[in-house]
């Protein structure tokens, strides 16, 4: 795993505003687990959670991605972990922008965890983190 990586990641893109497709919780992850690993943690997503440039509807989830629910489908890919997140590890929380099931993916950075908001990135505490996943 690659930190440096990550950190010149973050600081490149936390002026980015939000924009689904193209800078959102999703690509913004997936992009995290490219610089960090040489591949993304949900590649065979891209371009398939948008419908009309808006997010699926849980309802949409099965058909279009073979999983009932969002924890299921990420679980399918990276192995959950019910302890403090390391530093890189994708994480999700509610209290930013909103994928899918009222969940927003981001990246654990240590104490923290970077989400993309409206403006640029955003930082919040580790206790807000929903769940969390590493790569095995």
């Amino acid at each position: 795993m690659n930190l440096k990586a990550l950190d010149d990641y973050l600081e490149r893109c936390k002026e980015y505003s939000f924009e689904w497709g193209v800078h959102d919780c999703l690509t913004f992850s997936n992009r995290a687990f490219h610089v960090m690993y040489g591949e993304g943690w949900c590649d065979d997503w891209l371009g398939r959670y948008l419908k009309n440039k808006e997010p699926i509807k849980n309802d949409q989830l099965k058909e279009e991605f073979g999983f009932e629910t969002l924890e299921e489908g990420v679980s399918s890919k990276l192995k959950k972990i019910d302890y403090v997140p390391p530093r890189g590890a994708l994480v999700t929380a509610k209290m930013s922008r909103r994928f899918l099931l009222g969940q927003a993916f981001g990246i654990c950075t240590g104490t923290r965890a970077v989400f993309i908001g409206g403006k640029g990135l955003v930082y919040f505490p580790i206790d807000r983190i929903s769940n969390a996943w590493v790569k095995e």
